[in-house]
């Protein structure tokens, strides 16, 4: 038993930082759905624009808040593991640009899509998977030097994931975002928003790579 946690222990050391500190935010945020889901659904979940609930905070808040041991197991493992790969390749500030580029994008998607379906219909939301989708496209970006199998496999995985939310956001590429989930939504503006990021970050890395030549 002590080996088993001493295991879980090291493994946790390997955890990049902000990768970790976000991660411990969503576990102990968890419990509030159980605490006092008035205030999570009113004050820190997402709402739309127009709705009098809306808050300036809540782009923010909603990304540590989940509604079900399922939905935050799913999250938190998907974020891990490209946060592993992503903050470990640049500095914990352009992590950091990373996220936020993710939320902003996956904001501005999901609030279209409301002002498409109309917000009554819709519970507001929560939940990290923007930023995770966005992180995983980040990580097609990345200049791995071994591609190790794990590697490999994950990049199959990404590939995988982010064709589904193309796949179910195909009718707002391409015509209008009625029939679209909100959840797909925010994860295809995290997309967006994860490969700018990326785009940004490494045109910055090239530039000064050839300025250093």
């Amino acid at each position: 038993m002590r080996g088993l946690v001493l295991a879980n222990f090291k493994l946790l050391k390997t955890i990049p930082p902000m990768t970790k500190y976000i991660s411990l935010i969503c576990l102990l945020a968890f419990p509030l759905e159980f605490i006092d889901i008035y205030i999570m659904e009113k004050h820190l979940s997402l709402h739309s624009l127009a709705s009098i609930d809306f808050s300036f905070w809540q782009p923010i808040t909603c990304a540590f808040l989940h509604v079900s041991p399922e939905h935050i197991s799913f999250n938190l493992a998907y974020f891990v593991l490209y946060g592993f790969f992503i903050e470990n390749e640049m500095s914990k500030k352009w992590f950091v640009f990373f996220m936020l580029m993710c939320i902003i994008f996956s904001f501005i998607l999901v609030q279209y899509t409301w002002s498409v379906n109309g917000y009554e219909s819709e519970r507001p939301l929560i939940g990290l998977s923007g930023v995770g989708y966005g992180l995983s496209a980040s990580f097609l970006f990345i200049r791995n030097r071994n591609k190790s199998l794990l590697y490999l496999i994950v990049q199959i995985i990404t590939f995988l994931g982010i064709a589904s939310v193309f796949w179910e956001c195909r009718y707002c590429l391409f015509s209008n975002c009625s029939s679209v989930d909100i959840s797909d939504a925010a994860h295809l503006g995290g997309i967006i928003g994860g490969t700018i990021a990326a785009i940004l970050y490494y045109n910055r890395f090239t530039q000064k790579k050839v300025a250093n030549l």
